[in-house]
């Protein structure tokens, strides 16, 4: 009789663990299945970081790649009434869209002055230290992204997103 007590301690054990298993398993299906539920429409650039759109497809990319920038320029433009330029000439949003001839308010938030500048568009903008300046988007090539630098230093720190 006592060889069958660890049979049957062992058979009810396997048991236990067989039920909770098949109930963890069913509450995570439910869970899963509740989080499906509510996805949004998947985007190939949900998980880019906002500072990628800065690198600006070469003249030798192919049309593909400077449509895909395209599309996540637009993508991760955000309508604003004012573009910040905090410390370090980092500015917020950093893809700003705006329409055609609209204008758009540049704070500077930092303690020094800031030149924001794009040589084609043809504008230089000086912001003095907690000062504001305004951009109007009438530049000659009209509709278009334009990606500008702050303070001459190499690279743009920013994009105007201009649209229709």
């Amino acid at each position: 009789m006592n060889r069958n007590i660890p049979t049957l301690v062992l058979v009810v054990f396997a048991g236990v663990v067989f039920v909770l298993g098949y109930v963890i398993v069913q509450r995570a299906g439910l869970l899963f299945e509740s989080e499906v539920d509510n996805v949004q429409e998947f985007s190939p650039f949900a998980f880019v970081e906002p500072k990628n759109v800065l690198n600006w497809p070469s003249m030798e990319a192919s049309d593909n790649e400077k449509q895909q920038h395209t599309q996540l320029i637009v993508s991760l433009a955000q309508q604003a009434d004012t573009l910040e330029i905090k410390e370090g000439c980092m500015v917020s949003p950093v893809v700003l869209g705006i329409q055609l001839k609209a204008s758009v308010v540049v704070a500077n938030l930092d303690s020094v002055l800031h030149v924001l500048q794009h040589e084609s568009a043809n504008f230089k903008l000086e912001i003095l230290p907690g000062e504001e300046n305004v951009i109007v988007a009438d530049f000659p090539q009209g509709v278009g992204d334009y990606g500008y630098r702050c303070d001459n230093k190499p690279g743009i720190v920013g994009i105007l997103h201009v649209a229709p």
